[in-house]
């Protein structure tokens, strides 16, 4: 089932109209279809502008599925990149070959052949 209709007119605006009923909940299924559509819209040409409507019109969208919220994923992924003066500062010392004292560890051990010491 979809949950979205979309019009463009002759001027370029395209008309999103969202309709799940009973309230236009945001359930994964319709997040990603939003996204889908947005991403298409966006990469359209004779499209100059967007607007969203809801078929309901008591209600626009709800809110997001409670139930989809609470089977995300706690745990966070380990950040693979490190902040840009942290990649300023890896950048100079390993170029010149020199050892990095620092009590920050955990973000400059992400930097490949650069060595690190703490002293604290």
């Amino acid at each position: 089932m979809t949950a979205l209709s979309t019009a463009v007119d002759d001027r370029g605006v395209a008309t999103v109209v969202v309709d799940h009923p009973p309230i236009n909940l945001i359930t994964m299924e319709v997040f990603f279809e939003l996204g889908t559509e947005i991403e298409r819209l966006a990469h359209d040409a004779s499209v100059r502008a967007v607007v969203f409507r809801s078929a309901n019109p008591e209600w626009f969208l709800a809110h997001f599925d409670v139930e989809a919220i609470q089977q995300f994923p706690r745990e966070q992924p380990e950040p693979t990149a490190i902040g840009p003066y942290d990649q300023m500062i890896a950048g100079h010392a390993r170029s010149q070959g020199l050892i990095l004292v620092t009590n920050n560890e955990r973000e400059f051990n992400r930097v490949p052949g650069l060595r690190i010491e703490n002293w604290v």
